[in-house]
């Protein structure tokens, strides 16, 4: 099942205060400064799809999302991959995207990113209740 950005921001806005609570409480951090891999992995429970991350020119990852369908997701929602990749430079490094590239997470990326298995189930709840419409609802968790 596919999801517009609109009907994510939707989705997601009942639910934002929640995520950033977590966020704060268990790391200190957002969804967009530390707190991409845990929301990723909670996302990844939800929607299923591939862990992958962001990368700037040297190669070093500084981004955590999921690659589901033909859409790459973040807390920012879901998007096709150069508006994924654009969107993301412009945010974090001042619109330059050359040299971005996305490619599977591994092991040794985002070491300094919380990666809490007890925080990623309570958001992995949130967005459960948030996108039970959209997507079928996982009931277990899909991390090993």
């Amino acid at each position: 099942m596919t999801m517009t950005l609109a009907e994510w921001r939707t989705a997601i806005r009942p639910i934002a205060d929640d995520i950033a609570a977590e966020l704060l409480d268990a790391a200190e951090c957002g969804p967009f400064d530390g707190g991409c891999l845990a929301f990723a992995r909670a996302l990844q429970d939800v929607i299923g799809g591939d862990l992958v991350v962001l990368t700037r020119a040297n190669g070093l990852a500084d981004h955590a999302a999921v690659h589901q369908g033909d859409r790459f997701w973040d807390y920012a929602g879901p998007r096709a991959r150069l508006l994924f990749i654009r969107r993301f430079a412009s945010a974090e490094m001042l619109g330059n995207w050359r040299g971005v590239d996305i490619r599977p997470h591994r092991e040794g990326d985002l070491l300094d990113a919380p990666d809490d298995p007890e925080l990623v189930e309570r958001l992995a709840a949130l967005l459960r209740g948030a996108l039970a419409g959209h997507f079928p609802v996982q009931t277990l968790s899909l991390r090993s």
